[in-house]
């Protein structure tokens, strides 16, 4: 991702400590990026925003700068989990109690997400 950011901001002739400041963001924000950091969602959005672009471009989902990922290709994790399609991770076949038991950990992250980002809205 540090990457494509890098390469729109230099073909508008910016540099990254300029699109930082314009979006308000710590001088030296994107080089986390490079060394492994996540980019949180309404940042990402910002980013693809200021340079015309979309976030699936940023993420690597899409070759093309405004292209999407189709809905049709999309699937939530909740239509997965009630899927009778077999799922599997790491080529592993999960169980159904396999299956339930990764259901509640993915909900008691996205629990744990909802409530920092609570704590940071007050």
């Amino acid at each position: 991702m540090f990457e494509k950011i890098k390469k729109l901001a230099q073909r508008r002739g910016f540099n990254l400590k300029k699109v930082s400041s314009d979006l308000g963001f710590s001088e030296n924000y994107f080089y986390t990026i490079k060394q492994g950091a996540q980019i949180p969602a309404d940042r990402l959005a910002k980013v693809a925003d200021y340079f015309g672009v979309s976030t699936d471009y940023l993420l690597g989902r899409v070759e093309k700068e405004n292209e999407t990922v189709s809905r049709e290709d999309e699937l939530s994790i909740e239509d997965a989990f009630k899927s009778t399609r077999i799922l599997t991770y790491n080529g592993v076949i999960l169980t159904d109690e396999e299956k339930a038991k990764a259901e509640n950990a993915i909900r008691e992250v996205m629990f744990q997400m909802a409530m920092e980002e609570r704590k940071k809205n007050q």
